[in-house]
């Protein structure tokens, strides 16, 4: 809440994506601060499943509560989900933008999963291929044109070659709790921290790297070995 009151609304509109599991108690807290927009992250559709990814027993009630509650004080409200190749194949994705539907929020927002974290390492998204792309394309699309639909926001559409690529570096930055600068929030090396140094010296560090990426792929920073975590932390010493 400090945060996002410390936010200017003249020149910034804070988004809070949150997991729910604090969300129903909090808002009016986050109200008082200013917050007007909240995105609950749903993995899954069916509550042991979501539980079970999260590794959290009662989370899903939690955020689907956090989100009716949220609605119904007056906030814009969505779902943030993510897509793979095995989520799009299983129609899990499919499913969670129906419940997304029947709980009837504002938006739905869709990013497409990245080798970082729990994900690192899984052999079905190092490395998209077209013809899944073509398929996800086509579900988005479907929903797009469907009436009755909230909008739905896929990050794969705005950073894909037909679009403005990756937007780490380039319109993008994320610092993390401990003040970590970094591309996003899924690229764990930092470039150097918010507390030793200015954030304008940090940025224009970050664009120089994001230039020397894009001159390799407009994709993402993890789908390059030479801009993993692993090599991040050499090329950004200076």
């Amino acid at each position: 809440a400090e945060i996002i009151g410390a936010v200017d609304p003249g020149r910034a509109v804070v988004l809070l994506y949150t997991n729910g599991s604090r969300l129903q108690e909090r808002l009016p807290e986050l109200k008082k601060a200013g917050l007007r927009r909240i995105a609950v992250s749903i993995d899954h559709a069916e509550e042991p499943r979501h539980d079970e990814h999260r590794g959290y027993r009662g989370l899903w009630r939690k955020a689907v509560a956090g989100l009716r509650a949220a609605k119904k004080a007056g906030f814009l409200v969505g779902v943030s989900t993510f897509a793979s190749p095995k989520r799009l194949r299983d129609g899990d994705l499919e499913k969670v933008f129906r419940l997304a539907v029947e709980e009837g929020v504002n938006e739905i927002t869709v990013y497409d999963a990245l080798p970082s974290g729990r994900l690192k390492g899984q052999p079905d998204i190092q490395k998209i291929d077209n013809a899944y792309e073509r398929e996800l394309r086509a579900l988005i699309q479907k929903w797009w044109d469907a009436p009755s639909v909230p909008g739905l926001w896929w990050y794969g559409h705005l950073k894909s070659v037909n679009n403005c690529g990756c937007a780490g570096g380039q319109t993008m930055f994320n610092v993390s709790p401990g003040g970590n600068f970094r591309p996003c929030d899924f690229c764990n090396t930092p470039v150097g921290s918010v507390l030793e140094e200015e954030l304008s010296a940090l940025w224009f560090r970050l664009q120089e790297l994001s230039l020397a990426h894009r001159r390799r792929s407009m994709d993402c920073w993890l789908f390059q070995k030479e801009m993993s975590d692993e090599n991040l932390r050499g090329q950004a010493v200076r």
